[in-house]
């Protein structure tokens, strides 16, 4: 019997979005999909029930299942990451350093992908706050070189709507593209962007990365 995709994300437990994304993106699709785009076409898409399975196969592997079983030091069973399955090397890397700072291990609660790269969320103690925000940022740094839907290597796409790290292959997920795609490196919490001759810009500044 197959079923249409508010039906699966019930029987799954997810939003419609999330199951809509993941279709989106490639790597497992349902047993009957129309050509074109899958936004404008959620109402003709059926699962079958292996179609359930293997997607909560995905779910699973994107709610990073062996984080917690083998960074369970510093990885609390409640962390959360909003942020794609690629970012998996990412966050073990980053949790690794963390197990390795002494005195009392510092809580690795989540993350999240935000304006293309990956942002931490970590306790410590104070006397542990400069090194561990020192990884935390060398893990938001590696995180824009690596597609956060695959774990290719990427680079950040600055769409119309959205930035965001991606391998070529996922790139038209950020489509369409700004004219200043490719040219922006880097958009850090603060000071503004950074483009791919090193120079840093002002966010809220309208600047031509191509001007001298």
């Amino acid at each position: 019997m197959m079923i249409g995709i508010a039906e699966a994300a019930e029987a799954l437990g997810v939003r419609q979005m999330l199951l809509a994304h993941i279709i989106d993106v490639g790597d497992v699709i349902p047993s009957q999909m129309p050509s074109g785009s899958v936004w404008q076409h959620l109402e003709d898409i059926r699962f079958s029930p292996s179609d359930l399975i293997a997607f909560a196969a995905e779910l699973r592997e994107r709610r990073f299942p062996h984080v917690f079983e083998q960074h369970g030091f510093v990885v609390p069973a409640d962390a959360e990451f909003a942020c794609g399955k690629g970012w998996e090397r990412v966050i073990r890397k980053l949790a690794t350093g963390l197990s390795a700072i002494p005195g009392p291990p510092p809580r690795f609660y989540g993350g999240k992908e935000k304006f293309g790269s990956f942002i931490a969320f970590v306790s410590c103690e104070g006397d542990q706050r400069e090194e561990v925000q020192v990884l935390k940022e060398a893990a938001r740094k590696q995180s824009l070189w690596v597609c956060d839907e695959c774990g290719a290597s990427g680079r950040l796409r600055m769409g119309v709507s959205i930035a965001k790290t991606t391998c070529d292959r996922h790139a038209r997920l950020a489509a369409p593209f700004r004219e200043d795609d490719g040219e922006i490196v880097d958009l850090p919490p603060t000071g503004g962007p950074i483009y791919k001759d090193g120079r840093q810009g002002v966010y809220g500044k309208l600047e031509n990365p191509k001007e001298d």
